[in-house]
């Protein structure tokens, strides 16, 4: 129900309900934290996220940000993060996050977030 009462307010403009009246929650069924990696086009000296954005800056439109497809919330986290920083980026879709997590590694994405429960080893 995350994307229902989340994300889709957000995302369109008229929805059939409205996610605070309408919906009522009963229980929390889980919980949800991103982790973020850079690939080895990012130096060793960017160590965190502020260092990371001061990098991107530093390289307009020159970095690749993956997520495993469009419209899903690892996606949407990374634009609005980006659009809020005044980052210039291309984001890569991936066909979900095995495919994504594999890229991470190589010299071409700079960024790849996902849920804990699906690291890559």
């Amino acid at each position: 129900m995350k994307h229902f009462a989340t994300v889709y307010p957000t995302v369109y403009a008229m929805l059939a309900y409205d996610p605070t009246v309408d919906l009522q929650p009963v229980s929390l069924a889980s919980e949800m934290s991103l982790g973020v990696a850079v690939g080895p086009a990012v130096p060793t000296e960017v160590t965190t996220l502020a260092d990371f954005i001061a990098w991107l800056r530093k390289h307009p439109g020159e970095s690749n940000i993956g997520s495993p497809g469009s419209g899903t919330l690892p996606h949407l986290l990374e634009a609005m993060l980006l659009r809020e920083e005044g980052v210039a980026w291309q984001h890569v879709a991936y066909a979900g996050g095995p495919p994504a997590h594999r890229r991470c590694g190589t010299p071409s994405p700079a960024l790849n977030c996902w849920p804990p429960s699906h690291r890559p080893a």
